[in-house]
């Protein structure tokens, strides 16, 4: 009995172990990509919120206590929903952007100032929508 709950347990830390594969920030330390379009915390585990900038010098802060769904599309969309607004992003490498997201590690997300894609980073934003009954 107590072989098959050391087993357990074994198995239980690797599959753990795994779902951070490729996070080196887990181990504390900052993963070697820095990234144009968006900016990630690694000192403060519990961010309270992410801004966004909007071409054009808008910005929205939005509060990760909104509890946002996020919502990944192969074909370049990023959506970002809570009770009041939904923000679509459209680019590249969004899953990347999503993945960071779900683990509340984005402090800010920048939309490109010309919309142009010059294909030197994993992740493009060429545009962002924010839509919702706050956004007048």
């Amino acid at each position: 009995m107590s072989d098959t709950r050391d087993n357990i347990k074994k198995n239980l830390k690797k599959e753990s172990a795994s779902q951070f594969k490729g996070h080196s920030w887990h181990q504390g330390k900052k993963p070697k990509t820095e990234y144009r379009c968006f900016g990630l915390n690694y000192e403060d585990r519990y961010l309270q919120r992410y801004v966004l900038y909007l071409r054009g010098g808008m910005s929205v802060s939005i509060a990760y206590a909104m509890l946002p769904v996020i919502k990944y599309r192969p074909e370049g969309l990023l959506y970002i929903t809570t009770e009041l607004v939904q923000v679509v992003l459209s680019g590249r490498g969004l899953n990347i952007l999503a993945r960071y997201l779900n683990e509340e590690r984005v402090s800010w997300i920048r939309e490109s100032e010309s919309g142009m894609d010059d294909g030197q980073e994993d992740v493009f934003i060429g545009s962002i929508e924010v839509k919702g009954t706050l956004m007048i």
